[in-house]
C-alpha cells in the first residue's frame, strides 16, 4: 500500500511540472513530500524516524543532511490529500470519533462540498 502510494504521489507531482511548463525533476524535496504523505500520520518522532531511514537508505543521507530540507505541516500535508482528485482515500485516526469535526473545523473540508 505504502510503495502504490508513493508512487502516485511521485506521479502526480511530476505530471505537475511538466503542465507547468517545467522538467519533471525528480528532487529530494518531492521525495520528502512522498515520505510525509506516507507516515506523516505517525507521532513526530516516529516520522522523523521514517524520513531518516528513507533518505539515509534511499540516498546515503544523515539525519545532518536532512536538516535544511523543509518538512510540511500535518495540516498542509491533509489538504493535499483532499484536493487531489487521485488520492485514493484519507485515513484520520482520532480519539471519540472527532475526525471530521476537526476537517471542517479547520476549514480543509466545507459542508457545501462534503459528500
Amino acid at each position: 500500500r505504502e510503495f502504490y502510494s508513493s508512487v502516485r504521489v511521485i506521479n502526480t507531482s511530476l505530471k505537475a511540472q511538466v503542465a507547468e511548463g517545467r522538467s519533471a525533476l525528480l528532487e529530494r524535496s518531492l521525495l520528502m513530500k512522498m515520505v510525509q504523505r506516507n507516515f506523516g500520520g505517525r507521532s513526530s518522532q516516529e516520522a522523523e524516524e521514517c524520513i531518516e531511514c528513507f533518505f539515509e537508505r534511499m540516498m546515503g543521507m544523515t539525519a545532518n543532511d536532512l536538516a535544511d530540507l523543509p518538512r510540511e505541516g500535518v495540516k498542509e500535508l491533509v489538504r493535499q490529500n483532499a484536493e487531489e482528485h487521485d488520492a485514493r482515500h484519507l485515513m484520520l485516526l482520532t480519539k471519540n470519533n472527532a475526525a471530521l469535526r476537526l476537517l471542517f473545523e479547520s476549514h480543509l473540508l466545507e459542508h457545501g462540498t462534503a459528500e
